[in-house]
């Protein structure tokens, strides 16, 4: 019985990286995140799952720097770890725009971000979402009234997301802001393929990316 031939491995590798690529467009993904912020520092995390979960990583930003892992049947296949100071070291200097230039560009960009947006919450089904946040001003009395206006707010749309908790506390004796953000989401890939593309196609995304 004769081996099997190199067009035949390569077709058969070529066959398996669509069918994953195709698999990977059209099966949900779960996407779960977490924004941390602490007066003015920021901690992110997104943590996304494909191909009912074989493949898994999550992405995490902190004020010391960030952290990039990818698992395959919960085997690290990729683990990198930036610090702040060498991702400023790296980084390409940046060309200074005018502020009329920036929003011309972003202008331009509207119409491409408003499909993607669109598109992503229409097809976007929310599984939870929870805000909590404490916050104190310098005057109790403040703090008080939009705490209430807070809660009277929250009390009328409650009702209209069962799946999202917002919680705020109110600090009389300090002045404080901390807020989490967390939840979980389902989306086919597919869904934003085509705007996103757009988007990134763009000469003015570019521009203000680069």
């Amino acid at each position: 019985m004769s081996g099997i031939s190199p067009p035949q491995i390569i077709l058969t590798l070529f066959l398996i990286l669509i069918i994953l690529i195709v698999l990977i467009l059209v099966v949900p993904s779960e996407l779960s995140f977490l924004l941390a912020m602490e007066g003015l520092e920021l901690e992110t995390e997104l943590n996304f799952g494909v191909l009912l979960g074989f493949l898994r990583g999550n992405v995490t930003s902190y004020p010391e720097g960030s952290l990039f892992e990818l698992r395959l049947l919960a085997v690290p296949i990729i683990k990198r770890k930036q610090k702040k100071e060498d991702r400023e070291r790296k980084a390409k200097p940046r060309v200074e725009m005018a502020i009329q230039e920036k929003i011309g560009l972003y202008r331009k960009l509207s119409d491409p971000f408003i499909r993607l947006l669109r598109a992503f919450l229409r097809h976007t089904r929310l599984k939870d979402l929870d805000c909590h946040i404490d916050l104190g001003l310098s005057d109790p009395v403040p703090t008080g009234m939009i705490s209430g206006a807070v809660h009277t707010i929250l009390g009328t749309i409650s009702p209209f997301a069962p799946n999202a908790s917002f919680t705020l506390t109110p600090v009389f004796t300090q002045e404080v802001f901390n807020a989490t953000l967390r939840g979980s989401i389902s989306l086919r890939i597919a869904h934003i393929l085509i705007p996103v593309l757009r988007l990134f196609m763009k000469k003015e995304f570019r521009m203000i990316s680069r």
